[in-house]
């Protein structure tokens, strides 16, 4: 059965979408957004009229944004750290594309909830970073750092300064990352 592009827009409309929130996602796929951006995708067991669907998005011009846009990859981040849209935008905002979607990548692989620096991602740095907190920890083993209550802080101050005046890194302490936990 040949689907008419007026059958197709009546359908996808049947769903309580207006048609102009549909697009089709990466081809195979699709997909609208609520009033709040987040991207829902739609799934049509009728494989021809899901093809014919597909079609008729792309030939309108009615491709969706990547998956990888700024807004798909704050969905993402916030799925897995739990943290609020506004503070993962914030986060992403500033990064290249590239970077933005490894740092995601990272969170969705490790399922860590709290956030790092995205320049403890950055392989130049790597190594410079894990060489300084070994030393930190070879300090706080020495109790350069106090025990107890507020050690960890310390210790994140002097990786920081560490890194800032020995290798030129600026680098964001946990603390500074995640304002709204308590740390030690």
């Amino acid at each position: 059965m040949k689907h008419t592009d007026a059958d197709i827009k009546m359908y996808l409309e049947s769903h309580g979408r207006p048609w102009d929130a549909f697009f089709s996602h990466h081809d195979a796929l699709i997909a609208f957004r609520d009033e709040a951006g987040q991207m829902f995708f739609l799934s049509i067991d009728d494989e021809h009229l899901a093809a014919a669907a597909i079609k008729l998005l792309t030939r309108e011009g009615r491709t969706g944004p990547d998956y990888d846009s700024l807004n798909a990859l704050a969905m993402r981040l916030r799925r897995v750290t739990s943290r609020p849209p506004s503070i993962c935008l914030e986060l992403l905002r500033p990064l290249p594309e590239s970077e933005r979607v490894r740092y995601v990548e990272h969170y969705e692989s490790t399922r860590l909830s709290l956030l790092i620096d995205p320049i403890e991602l950055d392989p130049d740095v790597m190594p410079i970073l894990a060489m300084v907190r070994e030393r930190a920890k070879q300090l706080r083993n020495e109790g350069q750092f106090g025990c107890g209550m507020g050690g960890g802080g310390r210790l994140h101050v002097w990786v920081k300064g560490e890194l800032a005046n020995t290798h030129g890194v600026r680098w964001r302490t946990p603390q500074e990352m995640n304002p709204d936990v308590a740390f030690d």
